[in-house]
Parts: C-alpha cells; structure tokens; sequence
C-alpha cells in the first residue's frame, strides 16, 4: 500500500529571537577567543544567523561610541595634533597618531577594522 500523498506535509515554523537575544549572542561572538561555530551551538542558532545579527549590529550601529582619550598640547598648531590610539591585540600592540582636526576619518578607519 502506498502512503505517499496520504500525510500532511510538515509545518515548518521560524523561531524569532528577540533583539536583546540577538544582541546577547553577537557579544559572546566579539568576545576574544570566541569562535562564531562555539557561539552558536551554545545558543542553539545556525553560525549563519550570527554572522547576519554581527552584520547587522555593525551597519545599524548600536548607540555606543567608543571613547578615544586624547591630550592636547596647547604649545602645538591645531593642525599638527594628533590622537594617539594604541589598539591591543593578540599579535602585539599598534600604535596609531591621527590628525585630531579628521576625526569622522578615525572613525570610520576604526569601524573598517571591525
């Protein structure tokens, strides 16, 4: 006897996670030593849905800004100053003097490394 044709066919249902779900898993995703795979098993999601929220958190912008001590030499030009950025890695430190009168260009070079 044939059954083929016989059963409804499978409901299948999207979760959706809501955005402070979202949010929870792409900050253990940008946690340093944190793979996207591990991540993702622990919350239960595919790996592809946590590259999608990072993209996703990075072109929306999350309301936080990132505070960039700067001192200012009032001896100096305005137009020779510079911040002095030191970003930390795992392969050492960078050290990075900008222009202080160019800061939507420092911005936008520290979001491209992200």
């Amino acid at each position: 006897m044939d059954s083929q044709g016989l059963l409804p066919p499978p409901i299948k249902r999207r979760r959706k996670h809501s955005p402070s779900f979202k949010k929870m898993v792409v900050a253990e995703a940008n946690k340093p030593g944190n793979s996207i795979a591990g991540v993702a098993q622990r919350f239960n999601v595919n790996d592809n849905l946590v590259h999608k929220w990072r993209r996703q958190f990075q072109t929306e912008g999350n309301g936080e800004f990132v505070r960039v001590p700067a001192v200012i030499n009032p001896n100096v030009d305005a137009g020779e100053q510079t911040v002095r950025v030191e970003l930390t890695s795992a392969a050492g430190m960078l050290v990075l003097h900008w222009p202080i009168d160019q800061p939507q260009d420092l911005a936008r070079w520290i979001k491209a490394l992200s």
